[in-house]
């Protein structure tokens, strides 16, 4: 049975025009390696410990530099498919199509995209089939920062209507402890140790 859950946010990348991206591949930002050491210091000994990515580039880097390849890749802990406006710069996305967004951030979905609440039923999914991994007693999640607020929310049983009110910063660390009665949850983030 699962007992610690530590889920990890990819690092910066690199996005010099203001993409909007999701699903989309963007490099990371260029002193990446620094924040991967810092983020394997805190983490436990990975060995015997399950470890799933998301399949996209800037997660399976950091996973592949914390296992030496050892790892899952699960397409549900993908960031949110933002459909049309995928690499499009935000400043030229329409200004009716954010306000549709700002309206309703949980059911308005990009054309071709995913809402927050797919998302929300994806991770959920996800959640119920990594509680079946009994044979391991901790896990290490790589994923990105809209997906892991999903996570932490279903755990902590927060509305998602308040999932922002959950601080990840990119190359973060959860914790979250479901061995105690009650749930204990930590959050690091590099950036606040490195000033």
């Amino acid at each position: 049975m699962l007992k610690n859950l530590y889920i990890v946010s990819h690092t910066s990348v690199y996005n010099p025009h203001n993409l909007c991206y999701g699903q989309s591949e963007l490099p990371l930002e260029e002193n990446f390696t620094g924040d991967f050491d810092w983020i394997k210091e805190r983490l436990p000994t990975i060995k015997n410990t399950l470890v799933i990515s998301s399949p996209l580039r800037r997660c399976t880097k950091l996973a592949t530099y914390l296992t030496s390849g050892e790892y899952e890749t699960d397409i549900f802990l993908s960031d949110r498919n933002h459909g049309n406006w995928e690499l499009k710069e935000w400043s030229v996305i329409s200004s009716r199509s954010i306000a549709s967004l700002q309206k309703d951030p949980i059911n308005y979905a990009m054309p071709k995209g995913e809402s927050l609440s797919q998302v929300d039923i994806r991770i959920a999914s996800f959640l119920r089939n990594l509680q079946a991994e009994v044979k391991y007693e901790s896990a290490v999640l790589v994923s990105h920062p809209l997906p892991i607020r999903c996570l932490l929310a279903q755990i902590l049983g927060l509305p998602l209507s308040q999932i922002n009110s959950l601080e990840i910063s990119f190359g973060s660390i959860s914790k979250i402890n479901l061995a105690c009665s009650r749930i204990e949850y930590l959050n690091l983030n590099a950036l606040a140790f490195k000033t």
